[in-house]
């Protein structure tokens, strides 16, 4: 029995336990194989490290010999349930759903073990059931609610305000006294409350992000969300983790922490020897104010084109409006030959040999 790995299981980045913790020990030291499942939403492929939490969760329990479902919501994001975002969810098509869900897939297979003969983990979707269900079924359900408890919700409550369409769907509340359900802690910044990964924000380290963006993106967290992140996001123990806590506290420079944090992150989701070679690349880059030893490059061939032409050209900006909003903002920048870096701020501009930068980790050497 693995009791030091049963005890992670319900302490490590879990925030409540229903019923209790104890009753999930209980059962857990007893021995026998749980069916744990989680739900995905396959309306997005973008998967960060505040998702990672729960399949690193997922993995522990894994480990431990319990049977792992993946619970796909393919029938609810072709039909645009109902969300606590601002507006509806849009509809996917069948091919949408797959493509997301193999992107996805591919993002979390590098933390579950997918290729576990002895004990593998099941994918299941709920169309199974939810795609059988007849009009009957649907209005059975509907009847447990009224229209009035649904739009109480503050969600539903908002888009009122905001004129704004929902749709409502019913469900049954689960009675099953034998289930549990373990919540897990939300990846914050513990000084402000703000969530720490965000795409919106552009915080979020995406588990496909390349190894010098992922590098970069952790080496720009606060301070304050370092251990944090430790405990969430990596798969280091909780006694290494106390000492690098016990560091910081006496006085440790947060920059050498978040040093170990992104080689770590880094060599999960690619290799040891990527995280290290980005970690060369990070210091030559900021600590030492040099440039990256590898960049993308993009042959000017005696052509005269413009800074904007030379940012979407090489994918720097997704679109030439963004490449111009880039050069207003301020954060595209030529460092020359020689050294001397040289805001843009026409975006008519010619590009010139040197290296293009666009904000703290975007480089392209122009030849």
């Amino acid at each position: 029995m693995n009791t030091e790995l049963i005890e992670e299981i319900l302490s490590r980045s879990v925030d409540t336990i229903y019923p209790s913790a104890e009753a999930l020990r209980a059962k857990l030291v007893s021995g026998g194989p749980l069916r744990i499942y989680m739900g995905i939403d396959p309306t997005a492929t973008y998967v960060h490290l505040g998702h990672s939490t729960n399949y690193l969760l997922l993995e522990r329990l894994h480990k431990l010999g319990h049977k792992i479902i993946v619970l796909v919501g393919d029938f609810t994001a072709m039909i645009g349930d109902p969300s606590d975002k601002s507006a509806a969810r849009a509809k996917l098509s069948k091919e949408e759903v797959r493509q997301n869900l193999e992107s996805f897939k591919a993002q979390i297979g590098k933390i579950l073990d997918f290729d576990n003969a002895d004990n593998p983990i099941e994918f299941r979707f709920n169309s199974e059931w939810l795609g059988k269900l007849t009009f009957e079924d649907l209005a059975e359900l509907a009847s447990n609610f009224t229209v009035q408890q649904m739009i109480t919700r503050d969600a539903f409550q908002k888009r009122l305000a905001e004129d704004k369409a929902f749709r409502i769907w019913g469900s049954t509340r689960w009675q099953n006294k034998d289930k549990f359900v373990l919540t897990t802690t939300l990846l914050v910044n513990p000084k402000t409350g703000e969530k720490l990964m965000s795409k919106s924000l552009g915080t979020g380290v995406g588990l496909n992000d390349s190894p010098p963006e992922m590098f970069g993106k952790i080496m720009a967290l606060p301070d304050e969300g370092i251990i944090q992140c430790f405990v969430d996001c990596t798969r280091l123990s909780l006694g290494e983790i106390e000492d690098i806590k016990l560091e910081l506290e006496a006085g440790g420079n947060p920059r050498d922490a978040k040093l170990r944090l992104a080689v770590e992150v880094v060599a999960m989701y690619h290799s040891a020897a990527a995280a290290e070679l980005a970690r060369e690349n990070f210091l030559a880059t900021f600590s030492e104010r040099g440039l990256p030893a590898e960049m993308p490059e993009l042959n000017l061939a005696g052509r005269q084109i413009t800074v904007l032409d030379a940012l979407a050209e090489s994918g720097l900006a997704a679109s030439r409006g963004e490449g111009r909003r880039l050069i207003e903002q301020g954060a595209v920048e030529i460092v020359a030959e020689n050294g001397e870096s040289i805001k843009v701020s026409d975006p008519r501009g010619f590009a010139k040999p040197g290296v293009l930068r666009v904000g703290k980790h975007r480089f392209l050497r122009l030849e």
